[in-house]
């Protein structure tokens, strides 16, 4: 029995020094697809509900049962705690393959392809808004909000347009035939090496809008909007 406690000791030990370690590195590669993700959907942004809620864009999945890709649509969720910034996910293209690498929340929003979302993710850092103190302040020249219950927000077109990455085309992956053309810039690569936290939560986030055949496509896929 002395011999059990023990055992389970270093155990819980060994865990609690190797899973801190394990957050500060960039979520790497998930899963690899043999075939592009389809153009990404021009939708309209809801509005931001109430105060201190951040936007997480809308993004291809993918799934293996039905070997194809599907839509997983933008959110607004809380953040984990104050200061935290969400950078999103990406696909990326490496020897015919796509490679999908997962978003994660940091201090500071890091590397996700150059990938145009839209609505302050225009392929490098976030222009749709920023901590002051306590409270998150919305930039309304980019994201819509309900100004009946957010009363923080400002305008700033500069910042906009100093974090786009020209994507005519909607192109969803990084690298690659037809694919974006961004490598990682000094403060994305900085933001790989601080702590970050899990994804943002799944829960009823992982569905296509109706009707599915417009979001669900390997060889059509369709653009709303």
């Amino acid at each position: 029995m002395q011999l059990l406690r023990i055992a389970r000791f270093l155990l819980l030990a060994l865990l609690v020094t190797v899973v801190p370690a394990s957050s500060y590195a960039q979520f790497g590669i998930s899963i690899n697809v043999g075939f592009a993700p389809p153009a990404l959907p021009v939708y309209v942004q809801p509005q931001c509900p109430q105060p201190n809620l951040m936007w997480t864009p809308g993004y291809w999945g993918y799934s293996n049962d039905d070997g194809d890709y599907y839509w997983v649509p933008g959110a607004w969720v809380p953040a984990p705690y104050g200061g935290a910034l969400w950078t999103p996910p990406y696909w990326g293209w490496n020897s015919g393959q796509y490679g999908f690498h997962d978003g994660y929340w940091g201090q500071t929003v890091g590397y996700y392809g150059g990938v145009n979302y839209g609505f302050g993710f225009g392929g490098v850092g976030f222009a749709g808004g920023e901590w002051r103190g306590g409270s998150f302040a919305y930039n309304t020249a980019v994201t819509r909000v309900n100004v009946s219950v957010v009363n923080v927000t400002y305008v700033n077109n500069t910042i906009v347009q100093q974090g786009i990455v020209a994507n005519p085309n909607h192109v969803a992956y990084n690298g690659g035939p037809g694919g974006v053309q961004h490598a990682p810039n000094q403060r994305e690569q900085v933001a790989a090496k601080q702590p970050h936290t899990m994804r943002r939560p799944m829960a009823g986030t992982r569905r296509m809008l109706p009707p599915p055949s417009r979001w669900k496509s390997k060889k059509q896929p369709r653009r709303q909007g």
